[in-house]
């Protein structure tokens, strides 16, 4: 559990389980996918991981940072950043009512790939 949150931790790519597999193989500490999806559903369960909701595909964890942000994702490329969430506290009296979670998804073309445009 601990290397799979050292794993996130370091990047700010939202990795998929299998990625995961990958990227523990490669550190030389090799699991079964299932035992990988066992480490991370317990890591979320336990708010140190969130799924990224980014649309179809396999579902992406990141760290649970406690910092509200959104994502942003390059249509051409398929990079994902966290961007700084432009929601406001006054949030819950427009909708009269708690807000118990959010995800806002933005896409378009990041730096690298405007400028082959």
């Amino acid at each position: 559990r601990l290397l799979v949150l050292e794993m996130l931790g370091r990047t700010r790519n939202h990795l998929s389980v299998d990625e995961l597999v990958v990227e523990l193989q490669q550190l030389g500490t090799p699991l079964p996918r299932g035992s990988v999806y066992g480490i991370v559903d317990a890591l979320v369960e336990h708010s140190l991981l969130a799924q990224a909701e980014l649309g179809p595909g396999p579902a992406r964890y990141e760290l649970n940072r406690g910092e509200a942000h959104c994502h942003f994702i390059c249509s051409h490329c398929g990079q994902t950043q966290d961007i700084p969430a432009p929601i406001s506290p006054d949030l819950e009296v427009a909708v009269d009512g708690r807000i118990d979670s959010w995800q806002l998804v933005l896409r378009g073309l990041c730096g690298d790939c405007l400028k082959l445009v």
